[in-house]
């Protein structure tokens, strides 16, 4: 994970250098190196409480237990995360706690802080994330000695000044100690207007720099320029 951080920072560079002013977007990687478990790895987790309360037994392996969820009806093979997600955690609550169980505690890593170092020198205005934990926020307030202005997966933000240098996080799937995470497919389809309204405010600023994470065309209905 190290290495993907110090790759994360030389990518930074690299937009400094080429363009005056840019955007990052980022993902989990980002802080999965702070310890918030990956997508694979919470609906592993998830999956084998799932086993364990079906079958009154702990799975011997990873192959034992994917063996198992693919057979099960709920189990979509193509969205293993959101499939399990619906059957483990099955209401709003349920989900709040789990997350806040495995992001409270973390500090932001060494790619939050050089974003946040980014903001400071005038580079980038926002942060775009798919990411519902705070370490982003918590390195902007220890950088930039400012709390960010944040807009939430459901805002769409017309009156945000995007010439203020403040720094500015714009959160697509929502936040954890709101419990009004939208990480299902129904609920990003939801909010679709709301994604693609933020990334048209952010277009004229420079390209995208995808960090920590993938971008997918689909989610937004304006293009815009993605490193």
């Amino acid at each position: 994970m190290e290495k993907f951080i110090q790759k994360t920072i030389h990518d930074l560079i690299g937009a400094i250098k080429k363009y005056s002013s840019f955007t990052p977007f980022i993902g989990a990687g980002i802080s999965n190196a702070s310890g918030i478990p990956l997508a694979g790895e919470i609906w592993r987790s998830l999956g084998t409480r799932l086993y364990e309360k079906y079958n009154n037994s702990t799975p011997e392996n990873i192959k034992l237990l994917e063996e198992w969820l693919y057979k099960q009806p709920f189990f979509r093979e193509e969205n293993p995360y959101a499939s399990i997600l619906d059957v483990a955690l099955i209401n709003r609550e349920e989900r709040k706690l789990y997350f806040q169980s495995i992001i409270s505690g973390k500090s932001p890593s060494q790619a939050h802080n050089a974003i946040s170092k980014l903001m400071t020198h005038g580079y980038a205005k926002v942060v775009v994330t798919t990411n519902f934990d705070r370490l982003m926020e918590y390195s902007i307030i220890n950088i930039c000695s400012c709390m960010p202005i944040i807009v939430f997966f459901d805002e769409i933000p017309e009156y945000v000044n995007m010439n203020s240098l403040r720094p500015k996080v714009f959160k697509l799937h929502g936040d954890y100690l709101f419990g009004n995470i939208q990480n299902l497919d129904r609920e990003i389809y939801l909010v679709k207007k709301s994604m693609s309204e933020k990334i048209r405010m952010i277009a004229y600023d420079g390209p995208l720099v995808v960090a920590g994470g993938s971008l997918h065309k689909g989610y937004f209905m304006h293009d815009c320029e993605i490193q």
